[in-house]
């Protein structure tokens, strides 16, 4: 209900507020979810990124840009997000975490990559492995639709080239061919 939100995100930016608040960090990660529940991504994204900046060593760290990557994707900004989530991972989270980071990056090449274009490839050129293969054979589906083939074919190749030995990428990249 917005009553429940207003009042949790106006308790939250009170301790959020208070720079010398111990529960500062956590108020951020909070104010955060709040706003994000409310609709209110921009304010969302401060928060999140004046945690991130403020508090290197919070236990809220991980999440808090676990989340940014989550309203970027929700944005519609996939390569933003897609930054957001690897940065969460460097950060050794939890297994959980860890999970939702490599996810968030999965749905966000899968999106990026349906919408071909340059901007598609050269996120894919920086990825390694399953993810390029799977944003490459994603490319080469959007070029084969649009049939551009010698365009689909160069990305299922490089598909092949990116896919581990038995993968699923590998074999969609084999029958994109």
């Amino acid at each position: 209900n917005q009553k429940q939100f207003d009042k949790a995100t106006e308790c939250y930016d009170q301790v959020a507020q208070d720079q010398k608040n111990t529960l500062r960090d956590q108020a951020l990660y909070w104010m955060g979810n709040s706003q994000r529940e409310a609709k209110n991504p921009e304010a969302a994204l401060n928060a999140y990124r004046e945690l991130i900046r403020s508090y290197p060593q919070s236990s809220y760290l991980a999440r808090a840009q676990l989340r940014l990557g989550d309203v970027l994707y929700e944005q519609k900004k996939y390569t933003e997000a897609i930054e957001a989530y690897r940065k969460a991972q460097a950060l050794k989270p939890s297994e959980e975490l860890a999970k939702q980071a490599e996810e968030g990056i999965d749905l966000a090449v899968s999106q990026q990559a349906s919408a071909g274009g340059a901007e598609a490839e050269k996120m894919a050129e920086e990825l390694k492995g399953e993810a390029a293969a799977r944003a490459w054979v994603q490319i080469g589906t959007n070029y084969y639709q649009q049939k551009t083939y010698d365009k689909a074919t160069q990305m299922f190749e490089k598909a092949l080239a990116s896919a581990p030995r038995g993968s699923e990428s590998e074999e969609r990249g084999l029958y994109g061919l």
